[in-house]
């Protein structure tokens, strides 16, 4: 069964893994059922090795919330508290969301030196303002979306890890 949103193939569960959508209802209990990714007679008991690799499942509630606590780690750590689950988590998609909080506060540092060299000019003290209510925001929508089990890039974030 192919994702209604981006077109990946779904294998299992009612959440498409590649672009964090739900799928509809009907679109999950058909998969449940193994009415649609079964037709090709390869029905694997122990996970699925025809890809050699076992396919994701939609995160848990443990995951949605360290995910979630990442992020808003990021406004009392900044980068460095991201960055340490980062490195000590094996989740797939709690790393993902660690490593856009750390894309996302390493934007923001370079937008706030940005800021304060057009200080000078005046321009930079409303912008520096601006930032810092952005990056709040950003932090908790991103918190908000990992706890719902998405993984939500900020916008004009730069890609770093």
């Amino acid at each position: 069964m192919d994702c209604p949103s981006c077109g990946e193939e779904i294998t299992s569960g009612g959440y498409c893994w590649h672009c964090g959508e739900d799928l509809p209802d009907e679109l999950s209990v058909l998969n449940e059922e193994g009415d649609e990714s079964d037709r090709d007679g390869g029905g694997d008991v122990e996970g699925n090795e025809r890809h050699g690799a076992e396919e994701p499942t939609t995160p848990s509630n443990g995951r949605k919330r360290v995910a979630a606590a990442t992020h808003l780690l990021a406004l009392f750590t900044w980068a460095f508290g991201p960055a340490l689950v980062f490195v000590v988590t094996s989740d797939e998609y709690v790393k993902a969301n660690a490593a856009n909080a750390i894309n996302w506060q390493i934007t923001y540092i370079l937008y706030m030196f940005a800021s304060v060299i057009l200080a000078v000019v005046l321009v930079g003290i409303l912008t520096a303002f601006l930032l810092v209510f952005l990056d709040i925001a950003f932090c908790l929508v991103a918190a908000m979306k990992a706890a719902n089990g998405e993984t939500w890039k900020a916008p004009y974030s730069m890609d770093f890890v």
